[in-house]
This record gives structure tokens, C-alpha cells and sequence, in this order.
């Protein structure tokens, strides 16, 4: 049986190293969500 969740994020509008590792700092974890047939949607999630 399947149980669902769910996670509270942000989409993401900037990309790059500095601003990966500042959203780290944040409790945040960058994520991409990944769906057949539409564009890759880069995310963050929170941490805790």
C-alpha cells in the first residue's frame, strides 16, 4: 500500500553553485522534479 506525502519547497528561479550552497546554509535542499513529457522544474525543498 502507498502512502502519501507531502513536502513543502519553493520553486527555483536562479541556478549555480553560490546560490546552490547558500540554499544549503538555509536548511533548504535543491531538488529537479522530473515528469514524462514536460521540462525539468529545478525546486528547493525544506530541510527540516
Amino acid at each position: 500500500m502507498a502512502i502519501a506525502q507531502t513536502l513543502k519547497g519553493i520553486k527555483r528561479e536562479l541556478r549555480g553553485k553560490g546560490y546552490l550552497n547558500e540554499l544549503r546554509r538555509g536548511q533548504m535542499i535543491p531538488s529537479v522534479v522530473y515528469g514524462q513529457g514536460r521540462e525539468p522544474l529545478p525546486i528547493a525543498l525544506e530541510g527540516r
